[in-house]
């Protein structure tokens, strides 16, 4: 595939941590969208393209949701589903239970 100037990566001499990486990447940013991935994160750029034209990530914080199309690029998770989705409901029920005697 051709090399796509609009693709750049950002690689550290010495591990500085995800935070500080990804600041550097939306820094260095001039398009109207970024993808992140990490370096145990594979995507072609065809399937970037293509998820971008069905307009889900439009609006989405981190441009995309587990729970959307994207779902079929995501191997696995850690943690409860309804946290990584957005909401840790079992947690909510439990809490509202122990600390305001709700019942669901």
């Amino acid at each position: 595939m051709k090399e796509d100037p609009r693709i750049i990566l950002i690689k550290n001499e010495i591990n500085e941590g995800i935070m500080i990486t990804r600041n550097k990447g939306i820094r260095q940013a001039k398009g109207r969208y970024i993808c992140i991935l990490d370096a145990d994160d594979t995507l072609a750029h065809k399937d970037i393209l293509e998820y971008i034209e069905t307009g889900e990530p439009m609006d989405k914080a981190g441009s995309y949701a587990i729970q959307g199309i994207f779902g079929k690029y995501i191997d696995k998770y850690q943690g409860d589903y309804d946290n990584v989705v957005g909401l840790p409901a079992n947690r909510l029920v439990k809490e509202l239970k122990e600390n305001f005697d709700v019942e669901i």
